[in-house]
């Protein structure tokens, strides 16, 4: 595929993505060549959800770009992820004033530039996390409070930690990544198998910067055999009289907010605010709800990553009046319905280990204990620890 002489400006997330023939979320066209093509002030207009964060010029895996020029980009004026290895070529880019001039993540192996130019970049002119790459770059009029080159993320993850005094830094990391984190002081949580897609492991990795985040004393054992036993005696309760199992829409966001005020004093994110369930629902998560009548009585989240085919099952909250009758598992079984239809090759939940409703219902469900994450999540007002549970949604 060969693409030459074309301009993209102003686009609401990427300029130029590489992703139209794709198996399994991987690259298919193979020999892709961009030539003279120029993205423009690319991502300025979207949002701030994660699922939104290309907002880059250009964003590939396998190509080579010749004489390319990225301009005043949101994030990056040069994203690649480079999931194949040594199939990475950027021959005289330039890069005029994007927060990150060049970006290479997750593999990188053997990636090259050569020739390139960054010029004014606002956060980074290069950010690589790569193994015998070969980088010819020219700084220029860097614009940035930091360094300009990190050469890995666990120096940034480092550097926010220490800016902003968090006592934890925690990491979902594939097990082609996990060494170096372990090198640095980091420890292994929590494992899934196959959690990169349905091939690759994934590792939930953790580094206390305070020890006292290390230690909990409660009970999670005592959670961990309930569940245990629970998923010895399976049983399937039927919904209430008149309730209904269903998707939920963007109508619904005043009504989930309201649900999720009622029940979280605290959550790690802002699902309290209707705006903040509307714009990830616009970006790729997916809510399901059970109503009875006009009052939705349950709710829960699908968040996919199609590009790693893994979905976590999450969100999960039940009015006080609707508890003891099995909600969240209805909610967990039409999820892994839906899911499954979406191509997500595993689940996984990161729950309450004081929960013992949620621990039982994913570990009736089938989902196996992965591990505890000591500390690590600010949630119904106090700082907790989490149990990872994970099962495959498809056959082997």
């Amino acid at each position: 595929m060969i693409v030459r002489d074309c301009q993209a400006i102003d686009c609401w997330q990427d300029g130029f993505h590489l992703d139209g023939s794709w198996i399994g979320h991987r690259q298919r066209a193979v020999d892709v060549l961009f030539e003279r093509c120029r993205a423009v002030a690319c991502g300025q207009r979207s949002g701030t959800v994660p699922a939104e964060l290309y907002q880059s010029g250009f964003y590939v895996q396998s190509a080579r770009l010749v004489d390319c020029r990225a301009e005043r980009c949101r994030k990056s004026g040069f994203l690649a992820k480079n999931h194949e290895l040594r199939t990475l070529v950027l021959e005289r880019c330039r890069d005029l004033g994007s927060a990150y001039s060049f970006v290479i993540e997750y593999g990188g192996v053997d990636a090259v530039l050569r020739g390139c130019v960054s010029d004014g970049a606002t956060r980074r002119a290069l950010q690589v996390t790569a193994s015998g790459a070969s980088i010819d770059l020219e700084i220029r009029r860097f614009a940035g409070a930091g360094r300009p080159v990190l050469a890995g993320i666990l120096d940034d993850l480092d550097d926010l930690a220490a800016r902003e005094g968090y006592t934890k830094i925690f990491a979902k990391v594939p097990a082609s990544a996990r060494d170096p984190f372990l090198d640095r002081g980091y420890v292994v949580e929590a494992r899934v198998p196959r959690l990169f897609r349905g091939q690759e492991d994934g590792y939930f990795v953790s580094l206390f910067r305070d020890p006292a985040r290390a230690l909990d004393d409660r009970p999670f054992a005592a959670t961990l055999a309930a569940a245990r036993k629970a998923s010895a005696n399976e049983c399937v309760r039927l919904l209430p009289p008149g309730a209904i199992c269903s998707p939920a829409s963007s109508a619904d966001a005043p009504a989930l907010a309201a649900l999720y005020r009622d029940v979280f004093a605290t959550y790690p994110f802002p699902i309290h605010r209707e705006a903040y369930i509307r714009e990830t629902m616009e970006h790729g998560v997916r809510y399901f709800c059970i109503r009875v009548g006009d009052v939705i009585a349950a709710v829960s989240s699908a968040e996919m990553d199609p590009g790693e085919e893994h979905v976590e099952m999450t969100d999960f909250a039940t009015r006080p009046d609707y508890r003891g009758h099995g909600l969240a598992g209805h909610l967990l079984r039409r999820m892994e319905t839906a899911m499954r239809s979406a191509g997500m090759k595993t689940a996984y939940t990161i729950a309450r280990a004081t929960s013992f409703p949620m621990s039982i219902t994913f570990s009736r469900a089938g989902y196996a204990h992965g591990g505890t994450l000591l500390n690590n999540t600010g949630i119904c007002g106090g700082l907790e620890s989490m149990h990872v549970w994970y099962r495959p949604l498809q056959d082997s």
